[in-house]
């Protein structure tokens, strides 16, 4: 009887740690969703050029992973909670404090703290759900708590987004935006403008609600931060790895090196998807289901991951997501209207959720065991620097198009190019994936 008093409470504790850590992924999804679907189209709502999106978009992707190698090796150190609750207390206050932007280059700015507070978030987050898995679990819990804060995070967006369109927005109109530089040659400012004529200003403001709602979601999760357990319970008996040491397992450079080629191509369309969606003209709620879209057909990726990446190979199953992803730029090619999007977003939903969780489980299974953050700290940081550079090609060279053709033209013809290359470009991790095999065999 006795025994049974004790177990219970413990039982209890671990029941309240896990809905804990639940509502930590929903929050966490849910405040990047918010931002990730919001900030680019007010970036582009103040008058952001497609130059000046390109340097948002690379800086974001670096400032993210930038420190991510560091920051990992000190959750190894000091635990996760000390780390996860730094990295909601940056985003929570940068997300705010983008709601009232009103110029590009301070937009700049403030995304570049944001992303060092993500810097913060991603490794500690990933290696938390290491240490509450095994290597057995460790696919299926990280596929599960990523399905839960996607589908989590899709159903607050839509009800948000809903709520956000029934505002009295005309209030807003007093906020100034100007553009200064814009002249009928330059063709750079054109497309800006002409998008911008497009998106009346009272519907830009009500992107900066979802914003603030971004930040309201992110002190949540702060507060559940301080409310969970530390996980890394052996923190005062590991010694933290450097960055260099990583790369000398060969397994792991081997994966680093040929997933970054894809990494690169990929991150060509991120300076240029949202002025796809801005040339759409979505209402708030419209911009959801696109965000709904995307997170539920990433949830079903996710599951789906979880349960067959360990029977298939999480190589090859990283290639399927790859190939998945290869139709999404096929699919914008052809979207003049927001429905299309929804597609390309489901496409996109789909592989995303078999990329990240198959590689994210990957990357674990090859870190030794004290050294989980550092491993993913340090993958993350060379995805960052990888796609900094892609995403900043791929602005220039959308740019370059644009001053010798038609936007139409130049958009169709980037995009089915990009879906080409990004099929090339998953050839590789393919290859990879037969070594895979081979080696279990």
């Amino acid at each position: 009887m006795n025994d049974a008093e004790e177990i219970a409470p413990e039982e209890k504790k671990k029941r309240i740690q896990l809905l804990l850590t639940r509502l930590l992924a929903v929050s966490n999804s849910s405040g990047q969703q918010f931002y990730f679907n919001y900030g680019t189209l007010l970036a582009i709502g103040i008058g952001a050029t497609t130059i000046q999106m390109s340097f948002i978009t690379a800086i974001q992707n670096l400032g993210s992973s930038l420190f991510q190698g560091v920051f990992g090796r000190f959750s190894d150190k000091v635990g996760r909670r000390i780390i996860l609750l730094l990295g909601f207390i940056i985003a929570t206050i940068t997300t705010f404090t983008l709601s009232f932007m009103t110029s590009p280059l301070v937009f700049m700015i403030i995304i570049g703290i944001y992303s060092i507070g993500m810097s913060l978030i991603i490794p500690a987050w990933n290696a938390l759900l290491g240490d509450i898995s095994t290597e057995k679990t460790r696919t299926r819990l990280i596929g599960k708590m990523s399905m839960i804060g996607t589908i989590g995070s899709s159903i607050i967006l839509l009800i948000l987004g809903s709520f956000s369109d029934l505002l009295p927005w005309k209030l807003a109109n007093h906020i100034p935006i100007t553009i200064t530089s814009y002249s009928p040659h330059n063709l750079d400012s054109y497309l800006s403008i002409k998008f911008l004529e497009k998106l009346p200003w009272r519907l830009a403001d009500k992107y900066r609600i979802m914003l603030l709602f971004s930040a309201f979601i992110f002190a949540l999760a702060t507060i559940i931060i301080i409310l969970l357990q530390e996980t890394n319970k052996q923190t005062r008996e590991r010694k933290s790895g450097s960055f260099f040491q990583t790369f000398k397992d060969k397994n792991f450079s081997v994966l680093l090196g040929i997933t970054s080629i894809w990494w690169f191509i990929m991150s060509f369309l991120w300076p240029i998807g949202p002025y796809v969606t801005a040339n759409v003209n979505p209402t708030n709620f419209q911009v959801a289901l696109l965000s709904v879209a995307f997170a539920l057909a990433m949830a079903v990726g996710q599951w789906t991951c979880g349960r067959i990446a360990d029977k298939i190979g999480r190589r090859f199953t990283a290639f399927i997501g790859f190939v998945f992803l290869s139709f999404v730029p096929l699919t914008l090619a052809y979207a003049h209207a927001w429905q299309i999007i929804v597609i390309a977003n489901t496409i996109a939903g789909i592989g995303n959720g078999l990329t990240f969780v198959s590689l994210g489980s990957e990357v674990l299974s090859l870190a030794k065991p004290e050294l989980k953050g550092t491993y993913t700290g340090t993958y993350n940081l060379s995805m960052g620097i990888t796609t900094f550079v892609g995403s900043f090609a791929g602005g220039i060279i959308f740019s370059t198009m644009l001053k010798s053709f038609d936007y139409n033209w130049a958009i169709k013809v980037f995009l089915l190019s990009l879906a080409a290359a990004r099929m090339l470009a998953a050839i590789p991790t393919l290859l990879l994936s037969r070594r895979e095999n081979r080696a279990e065999k």
